[in-house]
């Protein structure tokens, strides 16, 4: 049986970035555990956008630069997995 060195990196590559997602993600989903149902849809509907955080109240803070820390590494690893995978299908895999 033959080992394929591209499907190898390819599960190098998709399991280090799922890894980052998760670890970026951590503090976002302990902070986002202290708030109520209540409190996380208001925070959901009223800060995500970070133009309305000038009056947000101080126990969405931590949520929201949790949040701001795993927004972007989320979406680049996320696009570094599709990237991969398109790479390998493109090359035949």
């Amino acid at each position: 049986m033959q080992v394929n060195f591209n499907f190898i990196l390819l599960l190098i590559v998709v399991g280090v970035c799922v890894w980052l997602m998760m670890r970026v993600n951590r503090p976002l989903k302990e902070e986002a555990l202290k708030l109520t149902v209540d409190q996380a849809r208001t925070f959901n509907r009223e800060y995500r956008n970070k133009a309305n955080r000038a009056d947000m109240p101080a126990e969405f803070r931590a949520v929201a630069e949790a949040s701001d820390r795993a927004r972007p590494v989320t979406i680049g690893a996320a696009l570094a997995i599709a990237a991969s995978v398109a790479a390998y299908i493109l090359i035949g895999g």
